[in-house]
């Protein structure tokens, strides 16, 4: 996966990661590498809207309707964390091609 994730992937939870709520951030479990993720309150936004399966789009809209926070900053962010839970296993991708 590179710094230059589609706009159209569509991000989707893998099959064997379990998410439970910490009070204002999330964990993740790995249950293939057994490793655990502690997510602060911004990736407790952009994993619930990959749970419903979300674009990289659908997820800086999410946390920009949550957080004040400059669009470009944003968008930055979201693929640092979408290039970190894809690295870990975390995440599922289709790469689709919008007509």
């Amino acid at each position: 996966m590179t710094d230059d994730i589609s706009e159209n992937a569509l991000f989707r939870p893998a099959d064997k990661v379990v998410a439970c709520d910490l009070g204002d951030g999330k964990a993740l479990l790995n249950l293939t590498t057994n490793r655990y993720f502690r997510l602060n309150e911004s990736g407790k936004v952009a994993w619930a809207a990959i749970e419903q399966g979300a674009t990289r789009a659908d997820i800086v809209d999410k946390i920009m309707e949550r957080f004040e926070v400059d669009v470009d900053r944003c968008v930055a962010d979201v693929i640092v964390i979408l290039n970190a839970f894809s690295k870990a296993g975390l995440v599922e991708i289709e790469d689709r091609e919008i007509r």
